[in-house]
């Protein structure tokens, strides 16, 4: 039970993961274009559009991976016991 949680979550932080980074990388290049093209709406919009999705999946990736942390075999502090090793 308790791996198979864990492994959700980590499915779940992956995935937020890779779509904060995704928003993230598609809001600069926006903005860099924008800039290039002196196109002040498509820096603005970029911005508008993709600023609050892109927190709100670094903020469930962040939320993801600390609950995951709870669930790995071992509890919370078998990463910190691994590297004193």
């Amino acid at each position: 039970m308790r791996n198979t949680v864990h492994n959700h979550l980590r499915g779940l932080f992956s995935l937020s993961l890779c779509i904060c980074l995704l928003l993230g990388a598609i809001m600069t290049l926006a903005q860099f274009f924008g800039v290039l093209l002196e196109l002040a709406w498509l820096v603005e919009g970029s911005e508008r559009l993709l600023l609050t999705p892109a927190i709100a999946a670094a903020a469930a990736f962040g939320l993801f991976s600390f609950f995951a942390s709870y669930f790995q075999l071992g509890g919370p502090d078998a990463d910190e016991e691994q590297e004193e090793i």
